[in-house]
């Protein structure tokens, strides 16, 4: 579990982890599970992602790849790009993630990023950072994972795709982006985690970007599942904010 504060809250954040007998002291209880909860009252939030089972071998991994994802990380890796992975994460490196994906927010018309969430993950040895690099050292995409349990879950994945003009540029940015994913699992299998998380995907077709992110992420092969998300209020200041947002249709 991380706490951390937030608009005045304090909040605490289980994934994927047993739900403690003793709560530490917070306002606000995040909890997501790879099924639902017994003995909660309010509604869980369902949602679907996509995750691949590291346990098997690398060759059965690229083999349940689609065909354009397999060609695009072998020409990514006649491209000389360099992999990144720190799992040590300074404040430094994560500044550098933070500020690169705060300029992609921008652009696409995001929220900045959280930085506390982050450094509390860091502090508690569950941030893992990803990046590509061309041959000339220029960063092409970044990707933030969550450590948790048995697995590791992507949080964030940066890059100015679509910010870039010329179309040889954006195919090789895409490149990149697959072909870290493709390090990633390698990375991570070899850390012995069983389950690959490449978080929310978009089965039902909710709009054209969300489809095409679809279509990449199901490229890699894997399988949807369905995950669970619970917001509990653990306090009275947490109880007036749940009801507060719940009345402005918004997520606490």
């Amino acid at each position: 579990m991380i706490i951390y504060r937030r608009k005045g809250l304090a909040f605490g954040e289980l994934v994927y982890e047993p739900v403690p007998t003793r709560v530490p002291k917070v306002d606000i209880l995040r909890i997501t599970a790879p099924s639902e909860l017994p003995d909660v009252t309010p509604p869980a939030r369902r949602s679907n992602t996509l995750v691949i089972d590291l346990r098997q071998e690398e060759q059965a991994l690229f083999a349940d790849m689609d065909k354009n994802t397999r060609y695009e990380i072998k020409r990514a890796r006649r491209e000389a790009l360099e992999y990144q992975l720190v799992s040590d994460c300074t404040e430094d490196a994560i500044s550098r993630f933070c500020d690169y994906y705060d300029r992609f927010a921008a652009h696409k018309k995001l929220r900045p990023i959280f930085r506390e969430r982050l450094h509390k993950l860091a502090s508690g040895e569950m941030l893992i950072l990803t990046s590509a690099l061309s041959g000339d050292g220029e960063t092409l995409v970044w990707h933030a994972y969550m450590r948790c349990t048995d697995r590791v879950l992507l949080l964030y994945s940066a890059s100015f795709f679509r910010q870039m003009e010329v179309s040889t540029d954006r195919r090789l940015v895409g490149r990149a982006n697959r072909y870290t994913h493709w390090e990633d699992i390698l990375a991570f299998r070899q850390m012995g985690l069983g389950i690959y998380d490449m978080g929310g995907i978009d089965v039902a077709g909710r709009s054209p970007e969300t489809s095409n992110i679809a279509v990449f992420k199901r490229g890699f092969g894997g399988t949807v599942t369905s995950v669970f998300s619970y917001t509990l209020p653990r306090s009275p200041v947490g109880h007036v904010a749940c009801r507060v947002a719940g009345a402005l249709g918004r997520e606490i």
